[in-house]
């Protein structure tokens, strides 16, 4: 597994396979002091956590820092998947293969990224844009909204005279 200490100076362990890299089953992610998640909305860290002349597969389950990551959006075609863990802070995996023509030995990597989303970011992708605003809306729904008949402005307007008219002239029902 990943042993994370910081993002400087390549104080996180960095598995490199010269060959084929076959993924599968249980990856352990474990962050170590003195590494702390991204206190800055929009910020983020970015750890290489493998790095191949080609990559086969997936791991069937990430852990980080003993719990397992949920995949709440994604995978994609490569298998990453972005997990929303709570108050704006999102953990990416991230397979990246890349073709033996478009790079040399190396480029075939497994990353992740610790990411405190801008405000408005729900998806945890780095922008806030339509999908961001649609998913607020469809969120916001307080108890009873909606539920109640708003009147028409001449309702309101005809109660209102009705009142004035009672006030003025002393009008009585009884």
């Amino acid at each position: 597994g990943d042993r994370t200490g910081s993002t400087s100076g390549g104080e996180f362990d960095l598995l490199m396979i010269g060959g084929t890299g076959n993924l599968d089953g249980t990856l352990d992610l474990v962050p170590l002091a003195p590494y702390t998640d991204p206190a800055t909305r929009g910020t983020s860290d970015e750890f290489v956590i493998i790095a191949a002349g080609t990559l086969s597969g997936n791991f069937s389950t990430v852990h980080y820092d003993g719990s397992a990551l949920a995949t709440d959006f994604g995978p994609d075609g490569n298998g990453s998947f972005r997990s929303h863990v709570g108050g704006g802070l999102f953990r990416n995996l991230t397979y990246t293969a890349t073709s033996a023509q478009q790079c040399s030995a190396w480029c075939n990597v497994v990353w992740l990224q610790n990411l405190l989303a801008l405000p408005g970011d729900t998806d945890g992708d780095m922008d806030v844009d339509l999908s961001d605003y649609n998913a607020l809306a469809s969120n916001f729904k307080p108890l009873g909204y909606g539920a109640a008949a708003v009147p028409e402005p001449s309702t309101a307007l005809l109660a209102l005279l009705g009142m004035l008219l009672i006030s003025v002239f002393g009008w009585s029902w009884c």
